[in-house]
Formats: structure tokens, sequence, C-alpha cells
């Protein structure tokens, strides 16, 4: 109990969590699987949430007033002034309009609308439900993973081209025509491919904050441009073979 408190106060680490969840008596086999498996947003808030089941109401009352408020949260400054501050995952995305955009990534942002409105309907779903319902709230959870997933792929096209004016290309693939064992095995390279390119693309980009020269900087400005459009296409692709694995499941 004494250790699970401890947790809950500072949940930085989210395997200790885990391994704390582990332990309980009621701990569910499938949820713990996919908890060893992976961190996740959507995994971290399932762990919290069983392990406060785990503590008297009066420490979850003390726990929450030492967390953070979930819309905004106040620092004091030297000053001792209070400034509100916005939560990292807010973005303004909705300044963007169809008509700035050009007829090609209006569908797009389209898709990245509807992907968001469709996250709220989950988000309310998801907190209708009861304590037990514990599979249904994980199978929302996914499903809400997946959208935000997509709805950032759609985000990202227009943000490329709002920075370099460039549509990128749609990839060319020949996924449709691999089986089920082919397209897993192409998904785990396209997850593997990503995370290598995102480190170069990140890598380029603090590189082109300290470069000093024009010419060093024309040099990374082109390769973070073409890694850009690179990601994007990988990305899709991931999403295309992702949805293709679905379907063959059915």
């Amino acid at each position: 109990m004494e250790a699970i408190k401890k947790w809950l106060q500072d949940p930085e680490d989210y395997f200790a969590g885990v391994a704390l969840y582990e332990k309980l008596p009621g701990c569910a086999p499938a949820l713990l699987t996919r908890m060893k498996r992976k961190e996740t947003a959507q995994l971290r808030d399932k762990l919290i949430y069983e392990l406060k089941k785990h503590i008297p109401a009066e420490e979850k009352q003390i726990l929450q007033k030492r967390q953070s408020s979930p819309s905004s949260k106040e620092i004091a400054t030297p000053k001792n002034k209070a400034v509100k501050v916005i939560p990292e995952r807010y973005n303004p995305k909705e300044s963007v309009l169809y008509h700035q955009l050009p007829a090609e990534l209006r569908p797009v942002l389209l898709e990245a609308h509807n992907f968001f409105n469709e996250m709220c309907l989950l988000k309310v779903s998801l907190n209708e439900l009861l304590p037990e319902q514990e599979e249904e709230a994980l199978e929302l959870q996914l499903q809400i993973y997946t959208l935000r997933k997509n709805n950032e792929l759609r985000w990202a096209k227009i943000d490329y081209w709002k920075e370099h004016k460039r549509i990128p290309e749609k990839p060319v693939t020949k996924e449709e025509k691999m089986n089920s064992a082919q397209l897993v095995k192409r998904q785990a390279h396209l997850w593997s491919s990503i995370g290598k390119l995102e480190k170069r693309y990140e890598l380029n980009k603090q590189l082109l904050e300290q470069a000093d020269t024009i010419k060093e900087k024309t040099r990374l400005e082109k390769a973070i441009a073409k890694q850009g459009a690179n990601l994007l296409k990988q990305k899709s692709l991931l999403e295309a073979v992702t949805a293709l694995i679905e379907k063959k499941d059915e």
C-alpha cells in the first residue's frame, strides 16, 4: 500500500508502476500483458486508475490535490506571480482554415477534424463507463489512441506544407497483395524505419539551430525538408498497412 501511494505521488517510472500492479491480487492478465509490452498515454492512465483503486478514499483526495489540474496549472515565477500554462498537448490547429490550404490538402483537414470529433465522442463514452467495465474501457482507450495517431498524421501533412510549401507525395505500395504474415513483418519494419528517421530528423533540426554559415543552413534545410517528406510517406504507409492487417483479421 505504501509503495503504491509513493509511486502515485510521482508516477514517472511507468514500468515500476506496472511491477506494482502485477503484485496486486486482482491483476488482470490481459491488461498486464499490454502494459508490459509498451508505454502509452492510455495505458499509463489505466495503470494509475487501477492502482488508485487499492488506496483508501481519503488518500485519493490528498493525491488529487497534489496533482496538477488537467486543463491548466499555475507556476510561481520569481516575482511570485502565478502564470497560467497551457498543457503541452494543446495546439491551436483549429486556426487553419480550408481556403488557406491547396485543394489537395482540404480533404486532409476535414479528416483531421473528423478524427478529433470521433475522439471526443469516444472520450464521453469512456467517462460514462462503470469502474468494473475494465475491458470496455481499455478497448475505448485503444480506439482513442488510434484516432489520435491518425489525427496527428493529418496535421503533420498540413504542417509540412505550411513550412515547405510542398505537398508530400503519396507512397506507391504493393502491400495489398501481401498475406497477413508479410504485412505484420512489413509493419514491424516500418516502425523501426520511422524511429530511425525521426531521430535523424530531430538531430538535423537541432544542428540547424546551431549552424553559423549560410551553406550549412541551406544544406540542413534541404535535408530536413527531404526527411520530413519521407517521414510522412512512411507514416502514411504504416497507417495503410495497419488497416490492411485489421481488415484481414476480421
